[in-house]
């Protein structure tokens, strides 16, 4: 399918399977949020399987991007873990555990208060903060206390142990009982994915956090104006095409997620819900099939350092992403508004 062909299709395409699910491994680090396999893992601890795909829409985190533009790496922007935890307490409430936030790393009482979790069983999230570098925007687990007050844990995608080594938060997590039913959950998940794909409530961002639209105006931004789209990864080895496919490739792996659960929101909606829900996942599967032709080496390497082709890649391939999010937001509302 060409770009313009894409580009003028109706408003969302026929089947609603055209695009398959992409596999949850390590090596595909950069299209997986932290957060939400850190959390699957907590659930499986306690003995819930839910699927990756649950958690990440549960936490709200699949439905639109999110980027820390004071990170240069265009492969690691928008992976940091802080801006993943915005929908923690709903996650909560629809798949079954309490969340309580612990006092920041800075604090002398944190430790001690970590210690007293582990000790009755709890777990402990943190988003980042880690002494590897690799992983220092990345969320995992706490596991161990030293007598010095040390924090010691393993961040998601890792197999080794680290230590929290930056100011950080927490979060203390207890098994509870789900507190929403069915319907009125997903309710509550699309309220977060419309404010989530606006960058409204919690996610307004922060000086330098971008959500939603908002994200891919900054990806829009860097596309047209930094050359190479990673400044450090194009000075130092001509590889920013990589980071512009890490970047994208997130954008479609969330895109497929997102347009395989709204599906199945249909099942149990209400019918005046329906014809909202479909349409907001054919934009989904549309956003991915405008991206994932363009993560090849081929495609992006050539564009990449050319600042004129880039503002072409921009125009015919970010911005109808960013149209199709925010059509997606819009029949989301639709939902809402009719439920």
């Amino acid at each position: 399918m060409t770009l313009a062909a894409t580009a003028g299709a109706a408003a969302y395409p026929e089947p609603y399977d055209e695009v398959q699910p992409v596999p949850l491994v390590t090596g595909q680090r950069t299209a997986v949020d932290s957060l939400s396999l850190t959390l699957k893992s907590v659930l499986e601890a306690y003995g819930r399987h839910t699927d990756y795909d649950t958690v990440a829409c549960v936490t709200g985190n699949a439905f639109a991007p999110a980027v820390d533009k004071r990170i240069a790496c265009g492969s690691f922007w928008h992976l940091q873990a802080p801006m993943s935890t915005k929908g923690l307490v709903t996650a909560g409430k629809v798949l079954g555990f309490s969340v309580e936030p612990v006092a920041p790393a800075t604090d002398p009482q944190a430790p001690e208060l970590v210690r007293k979790a582990l000790l009755k069983g709890e777990k402990v999230i943190a988003d980042g903060g880690w002494n590897v570098p690799e992983f220092r925007g990345t969320a995992g687990q706490i596991t161990s206390v030293a007598d010095d007050g040390s924090l010691t844990g393993t961040p998601a995608f890792s197999v080794s142990e680290a230590v929290v080594a930056e100011p950080i938060d927490f979060w203390i997590l207890s098994p509870s009982t789900a507190t929403l039913s069915s319907w009125t959950a997903n309710h509550e998940i699309i309220h977060m994915a419309v404010d989530r794909i606006n960058g409204n409530a919690v996610y307004q961002g922060c000086e330098n956090c971008r959500f939603g639209v908002n994200a891919i105006d900054a990806m829009i931004e860097r596309m047209q104006t930094v050359e190479g789209f990673c400044a450090p990864c194009q000075e130092s080895s001509q590889n920013g095409w990589m980071c512009a496919a890490d970047t994208l490739r997130m954008i479609d792996a969330n895109a497929v997620i997102s347009a395989r659960v709204l599906r199945q929101m249909v099942k149990t909606a209400p019918a005046k819900a329906q014809r909202g829900l479909r349409r907001a996942a054919g934009y989904y599967t549309r956003i991915s099939l405008i991206v994932k032709p363009r993560l090849k080496e081929e495609v992006l390497r050539p564009i990449m350092g050319d600042l004129e082709r880039q503002r072409q890649f921009a125009e015919h391939v970010m911005v109808p992403i960013r149209k199709d999010l925010s059509g997606a937001g819009r029949y989301l509302q639709t939902v809402l508004d009719n439920t």
